[in-house]
């Protein structure tokens, strides 16, 4: 189902983080909703919660590894931030897939 648009904001500091799920079109033409915060894109988890994308679990290098390569989502270009919110929009969608069996 649609949510609602969730603002957040952090007052400590003079920047505004938001919260938000965002819609996304994924290159199949499917939309799928991410979480996104001031961290980043949420992924979600095989056990229905979410984890931040900066930090996944590699299974080929059996460690977790920093997905944005150590930079802050706001400092990444727009270019960049898109292509990472297709990449979780994608783990994201396939992860609910997987879910639903």
């Amino acid at each position: 189902g649609s949510r609602d648009f969730l603002q957040l904001f952090h007052f400590n500091s003079w920047l505004l983080f938001a919260m938000s799920w965002v819609k996304v079109e994924l290159l199949s033409g499917d939309v799928e909703e991410v979480y996104v915060d001031s961290e980043g894109p949420q992924v979600l988890k095989v056990d229905g919660n979410y984890v931040c994308y900066k930090w996944v679990f590699d299974s080929k290098q059996r460690a977790g590894h920093r997905a944005l390569h150590g930079h802050d989502w706001s400092d990444l270009t727009s270019t960049l931030q898109n292509v990472t919110l297709q990449r979780v929009g994608k783990l994201n969608r396939t992860r609910r897939l997987q879910q639903a069996f």
